[in-house]
């Protein structure tokens, strides 16, 4: 969406020189249906696969742990990660239930890696700071930075687009043009 493009587009412009886009195979605590990978790994080759400033990937790890072990195998020693967000994925993200040692778990991710959370939907400063502030957050805050989306794309929800197509109600404006016509001419989402 527009809004995953904002988010994007706000890395560049807090000095990230190369961003990637991951994929992941199966997205964690989510079901991908109606597009099968390739599907969606076209989808972002419309989008990005002229820009030599994006490399595209394909994940098979659902844990940002996972991912940064991964890159970390890749990149230059010293090399600076930064994950770009949402506000639900930062939620996820801290959720105790996906780790066996949050606290180790955690402590190698920012060890490692920074967040960048696009503040979205009904999520504000405050909400922010009060997640941070929790007990058993704090020790990571420090390494986690956001800033807010503009009010016209704060909404924007991939599900709720996926939805809308499927209901027979159209693309809504917010899917770029290029994935858009994909969308269209490959039938997707279309319940």
């Amino acid at each position: 969406t527009k809004a995953h493009l904002w988010i994007l587009e706000e890395g560049r412009r807090r000095g990230l020189k190369e961003l990637a886009v991951v994929l992941d195979k199966r997205p964690l605590d989510k079901e991908v249906r109606e597009a099968e990978l390739v599907d969606r790994l076209l989808m972002l080759l419309k989008l990005f696969g002229d820009r030599r400033d994006v490399s595209l990937g394909v994940s098979n790890q659902g844990l940002f742990l996972s991912k940064l072990r991964a890159l970390q195998g890749e990149l230059p020693r010293g090399a600076r990660v930064v994950f770009l967000m949402g506000w639900n994925t930062l939620v996820r993200l801290l959720d105790p239930k996906y780790y066996e040692d949050r606290e180790a778990a955690l402590r190698e991710l920012f060890s490692g890696a920074e967040v960048l959370v696009g503040l979205r939907g009904e999520a504000s400063w405050g909400d922010l700071e009060a997640f941070l502030s929790r007990p058993e957050n704090l020790p990571f805050r420090d390494r986690i930075s956001a800033f807010e989306l503009p009010p016209s794309l704060r909404s924007v929800s991939s599900t709720e687009v996926r939805r809308q197509i499927a209901e027979g109600r159209g693309i809504p404006s917010v899917v770029p043009e290029e994935v858009k016509d994909f969308i269209q001419k490959r039938a997707l989402y279309r319940g």
